[in-house]
């Protein structure tokens, strides 16, 4: 009985020992060497992309859509039609227009005509009468002169044709007179003026209907088509846009930190997830003047330009952007998980011997995933991978160089 007890207490001792000799053991912690190499500081975010060029197009009036003549992604002229306002009372008033303005020119064209048809022809046709009246009394008149120097005719039958001759005269100049008093110059113009009123209104009328035709301002392709027959729009709203597709203009949404990297000039890689495997290269041609809230993002909207040959790119797409600030070519670097922050300082925890400690850094450009070390680290010291807090300042730790070596 003994025995057994003497056994039993061994593995118990036994147990103990074990797991005080596990507790006391090294805790392994994953590191990496600091090292040096180029690091290439880059900006990844996302941007939306319109014409650079565009123009809203608008309705001159309130009213009723009655057609609409384009689709979105047809390409239009300048001053072509996109939609057109109903005003179904345009018939009637531009009928009414219309037979006004043949009035008052036929009635400009009698005045002008010197009175009517009927009233002419009379005139015409005493002033013939008259004329060849006439064209036979001075005949007349010629043949008994020449009676009268051979005593054939009297003195008295010669001064009856010059009586007769002198009264038709008088009748033909009096029938002119008449024919010209048949329509009064403020007739004329009363005439003249009915017609111009006419003239005006009837444009009057044709501008409501232009008016009532929603147009493009600029050539281009037209995009953002909101309305379709039936809809209702009020003066000023925007129906459509129209732009050119071929340069296209970036809003890049820019970190408020990345904003100081960034300046005019500068190249931005550009993809699109619906095009996998193609980059375009844009320009940045203004940094913004404020930051603005997007979600939960404090950013600024950073203009860039972008040829787009093919119109492939469409307005509205969402886009990946790279922007590449800084190049560095033989910086020392650690990855940016490896940060830590303690008492509003920036450092890292590195493994001297079996050994944490705390070392304050000062840090550079970086990249995606590395951050350039430039104060607090030299080239080969092993960092804490990861800010995993169970790892602090003073404990006593096996390092795990990444790849599992020792």
């Amino acid at each position: 009985m003994k025995r057994w007890i003497i056994v039993l207490a061994l593995a118990v001792v036994a147990v103990m020992a074990f797991a005080w000799t596990r507790k006391s053991a090294p805790k392994e912690v994953p590191v990496v060497k600091a090292a040096r190499g180029p690091i290439l500081s880059l900006i990844t975010t996302n941007a939306t992309a319109e014409p650079y060029e565009w123009r809203a197009v608008t309705a001159p009036i309130a009213g009723r859509i009655g057609r609409v003549m384009v689709k979105a992604g047809d390409t239009a002229v300048r001053g072509q039609g996109v939609a057109e306002i109903e005003i179904p009372e345009y018939l009637r008033d531009i009928a009414a227009a219309e037979a006004e303005l043949d009035q008052a020119k036929s009635a400009q064209a009698t005045a002008n005509q010197g009175g009517s048809a009927r009233e002419r022809s009379e005139f015409d046709a005493l002033e013939a009468k008259l004329r060849v009246e006439l064209v036979t009394a001075r005949r007349d008149h010629a043949s008994t002169s020449r009676l009268a120097a051979r005593n054939a005719a009297t003195r008295a039958e010669l001064d009856a044709l010059a009586d007769r001759i002198a009264q038709l005269d008088s009748e033909l100049k009096s029938a002119a007179a008449r024919r010209a008093a048949l329509v009064e110059s403020d007739a004329r113009a009363a005439a003249a003026s009915r017609y111009k009123l006419a003239q005006a209104a009837l444009d009057l009328v044709r501008n409501r209907r232009r008016s009532a035709l929603l147009i493009t301002p600029i050539p281009g392709v037209i995009y953002e088509l909101a309305v379709k027959p039936g809809h209702w729009v009020e003066t000023g709203t925007s129906v459509a846009k129209v732009g050119d597709l071929e340069t296209m203009r970036l809003k890049i949404y820019v970190d408020e930190p990345d904003l100081g990297r960034v300046a005019a000039g500068m190249k931005v890689k550009v993809s699109w997830d619906a095009i996998p495997g193609e980059a375009w290269e844009a320009t940045v041609v203004q940094v913004p003047a404020q930051v603005t809230a997007i979600g939960t993002r404090m950013v600024g909207e950073v203009l860039a330009t972008m040829p787009n040959p093919g119109a492939r790119i469409p307005t509205g797409a969402n886009l990946n952007v790279e922007m590449q600030t800084e190049r560095v070519d033989n910086a020392l670097s650690i990855p940016k998980e490896s940060l830590r922050r303690k008492d509003s300082q920036i450092g890292v925890l590195v493994a001297e011997g079996e050994i944490l400690k705390w070392r304050n850094v000062r840090i550079g450009i970086s990249s995606l995933s590395s951050v350039q070390v430039i104060e607090g680290l030299k080239e080969g010291d092993a960092v804490v991978a990861g800010s995993d807090p169970q790892f602090v300042e003073g404990m006593r730790v096996a390092p795990l160089v990444s790849g599992g070596r020792r």
